[in-house]
């Protein structure tokens, strides 16, 4: 059968002993379909985004994965 997958959140992060935090921000979307039942199949989309107060650490991922299990 066919399903669906949807979600996100939002984290801080603090760091003892430093003044750095991060505030972390994701969502993803993705499709799945199990083919048998030891087979699934799965497509999605991920966002991810980092913003600190250490400005090295900054950054925005955009992902796409493609993934395939097997149950043995």
């Amino acid at each position: 059968y066919l399903k669906s997958e949807l979600g996100g959140g939002v984290i801080e992060d603090d760091f003892e002993g430093s003044e750095r935090t991060d505030d972390r921000a994701f969502w993803r979307m993705g499709m799945g379909y199990d083919y048998a039942s030891w087979l699934n199949l799965s497509l999605g989309y991920q966002y991810q985004e980092n913003d600190s107060t250490f400005s090295l650490v900054n950054y925005e991922r955009n992902i796409l994965y493609l993934k395939v299990a097997v149950e043995l």
